[in-house]
């Protein structure tokens, strides 16, 4: 049987491993990091589905948004919502509390979108269902394809639901 100390133990550790969004924000763990697009298809898979955004629209949007934004592929489109799951892009999605969404730190959007002169972001869905935004430097021939073309990739999302900021 258990000692009272080993079950405080266990409830702590599990209590410490469990990433909960909001904490996560304001603690300065934002939800993202950037790896090489390379890494990204090694540890990820390859991409099973993509949509290419404007840069500058996206830099826009960061702009006006402080804490998190979420992505998603949604029928083959891109929906950008906000922290409070308002959508931004397109303004006339209907969200559903129960529709699933990558949630980064704006933060880490910036520095991703910093990193390169690249006129484009792809939204990428992977397999196990997980979604990178990568950009590419800019600086490679037409023939090459697109994986070995280099770049950034920004992972590593919260999911929301569960974990939304509310």
């Amino acid at each position: 049987m258990f000692s009272i100390k080993q079950f405080v133990f266990v409830l702590f550790i599990i209590a410490a491993l469990s990433p909960v969004a909001s904490i996560s924000a304001q603690s300065g763990n934002l939800p993202g990091q950037i790896i090489t697009a390379q890494h990204a298809n090694q540890v990820f898979g390859p991409v099973l589905q993509s949509h290419t955004f404007n840069k500058k629209m996206l830099m826009n949007i960061t702009k006006n948004v402080s804490d998190v934004l979420l992505f998603n592929l949604v029928d083959g489109e891109l929906v950008i919502l906000d922290g409070k799951r308002k959508p931004i892009h397109p303004r006339n999605f209907q969200v559903t509390p129960d529709q699933e969404f990558h949630m980064y730190a704006v933060q880490k959007i910036n520095d991703l979108l910093n990193l390169t002169d690249a006129k484009t972001v792809t939204v990428e869905l992977r397999q196990r269902g997980i979604l990178t935004l990568t950009t590419h430097d800019g600086n490679f021939n037409g023939n090459q394809t697109f994986k070995e073309a280099g770049g950034w990739t920004l992972e590593f999302a919260l999911l929301c639901p569960p974990y939304c900021l509310d």
